[in-house]
């Protein structure tokens, strides 16, 4: 957990280095106390944690150590934490529940004062000097409790239990008006930041149709040859042009790159995800990812419209309307759970399948498609409910759709994880799994697949790699209509197949070759 520290005054960032070792997490809040000291939490193991930084001394001043409850896969707070002068609140999840902590600041002493439902997220609200929780109810409204004292007081008004008490940000000037659509730099790294006061827009407000967004009172700022730099791309996918669509890693932007021409085109933001899986059908290209499994379909037909805003007053289309493109479709967690789709086919009925795997509040698998005719989406999880699936694979033509694992948490067996890892046979027709395979008794993975002959499965599977260390594979075919099974193992670095022979890449053309042939030997004779 390390601190950084910045000074507006002189436009400087101090590093002040790990202040509470051991503590981490995606989602590590801050907080002022009314004692003025800093007070924050993060991830430890499968717990939160707590820790006050007292910033005139420069140090923390306690650290609580692991609070709560414990979570089978880990621990997650919300993005908001609450302290008054005799205890601090913080949100604690995923699995099972999402329980509000209270921690005596004096005794170290703690109590779950709040569960919200399964999968459904509470929120701490600050409302200095204390705060407000707000718990989803099955079926109801949500239901919102004052945290003063160590108690969750039911909310009826907005009248607090404490005595008013100014917060050390109250005489701040308040926060301007900022609109984002002309933000991200062009191809060219120009860019228009737009500002206004909120004084200013209530004043503009009583002008009667105000022709241009200084009629409104906005201001601009211009930013010209703004720097680029470098940065990692995900795997690119091949347009119905012969055009690669690509993403920056870690959220940043678009491009299109025409091989013929030797020419790349900027074309603006992200879509709305981390894309994992790509796939065209009818002309269009479908993305989906994480986080829960949002679907995107881009027209390459079409301008690209998503994000490219105009000033205020001419915002960009919402990324859902039928003017956005890429446009948003839904989301696949709805009736999958998945928190990431990692893989996708297209069935001989003209459907998209799409195959995933939860995360935070759920770590089994899910499997879902998605008509294009309709528009519609649909899906399933419970019988992958402890198997995260990683590929799949279409056979016979698109007939049928082999889901590939990897052991998970059963939630429905007491988050124990089931033996092996199998290969599911989903039927298009009958809209079913059909079937279930164990290639690898006792394995945790089914691994990487594909089919190689009609009906006929080629796996492959990777051991003792973690952290770019030689391991082992595994190669093994499947007829996934007579569930016969074949397998071989290999030396294997995480770069490159260690076995003697040629070069990588013709060993292991080989290899593929190879078990191939070993799997078209089995089945019908």
């Amino acid at each position: 957990m390390d601190l950084f520290v910045y000074d507006p005054l002189t436009n400087t960032l101090e590093e002040r280095g790990e202040i509470v070792h051991g503590l981490g997490g995606e989602v590590r809040p801050l907080v002022t106390g009314p004692d003025g000291r800093i007070y924050g939490t993060g991830t430890r193991g499968n717990q939160v944690g707590l820790y006050i930084y007292d910033p005139k001394l420069g140090k923390v001043a306690k650290d609580f150590g692991p609070v709560g409850p414990k979570h089978p896969n880990g621990a997650w707070s919300r993005y908001v934490m609450g302290v008054d002068d005799t205890h601090a609140y913080i949100a604690s999840g995923m699995i099972p529940a999402w329980y509000l902590v209270a921690v005596n600041l004096k005794t170290g002493q703690e109590k779950v004062l709040l569960e919200s439902p399964t999968e459904r997220v509470m929120d701490i609200i600050e409302s200095f000097p204390s705060a407000y929780a707000r718990i989803p109810q099955d079926g109801a409204a949500n239901k919102e409790y004052w945290l003063y004292h160590g108690e969750a007081i039911p909310k009826v008004n907005d009248k607090p239990p404490w005595p008013k008490q100014d917060s050390p940000w109250a005489k701040a000037v308040p926060k301007p008006e900022v609109y984002f659509d002309q933000i991200d730099p062009d191809e060219n790294g120009n860019a228009v930041v737009w500002y206004r006061s909120r004084e200013e827009a209530q004043v503009k407000s009583a002008i009667r149709n105000p022709q241009s967004a200084i009629d409104r009172g906005w201001k601009s700022i211009r930013l010209e040859g703004l720097n680029t730099y470098p940065h990692r791309i995900n795997p690119l996918s091949v347009l119905p042009d012969d055009r690669l669509y690509g993403t920056g890693d870690d959220y940043v932007g678009t491009f299109l790159f025409d091989p013929k021409a030797d020419e790349t085109i900027y074309c603006g933001p992200r879509v709305g995800l981390a894309p994992y899986t790509t796939i065209v059908c009818e002309g269009k290209l479908y993305l989906s990812g994480y986080s829960a499994g949002h679907l995107f379909v881009y027209d390459p037909a079409r301008p690209w419209t998503l994000g490219k805003g105009g000033p205020p007053g001419s915002p960009a289309p919402n990324q859902a309307d039928a003017r956005s493109n890429p446009r948003y479709l839904g989301d696949f967690d709805k009736t999958t759970r998945v928190g990431l789709m990692h893989s996708s086919f297209l069935g001989d009925d003209g459907k998209i399948y799409f195959g995933g795997f939860g995360l935070r509040h759920y770590t089994g698998g899910g499997f879902r498609w998605f008509d294009p005719k309709t528009g519609t989406l649909d899906g399933f999880w419970k019988p992958l409910s402890g198997y995260a699936v990683q590929w799949i694979a279409p056979a016979l033509d698109g007939k049928l759709i082999i889901i590939s694992t990897t052991r998970a948490a059963d939630e429905l067996n007491n988050n124990q994880a089931p033996e092996e890892a199998k290969l599911f046979v989903y039927d298009v027709s009958a809209q079913k799994i059909v079937r279930e395979i164990v290639p690898l008794p006792k394995d945790r993975t089914t691994g990487l697949i594909a089919e190689v002959a009609p009906g006929r499965l080629l796996g492959l599977t990777a051991s003792g790699t973690e952290s770019g260390k030689p391991g082992s594979a595994l190669l093994y075919g499947a007829d996934v209509a007579t569930v016969r099974c074949c397998s071989g193992n290999f030396s294997h670095h995480p770069s490159r197949w260690t076995t003697t022979g040629p070069t990588g890449s013709i060993l292991r053309t080989n290899i593929w070759t190879s078990c191939a042939a070993r799997t078209a030997s089995f089945g019908h004779t």
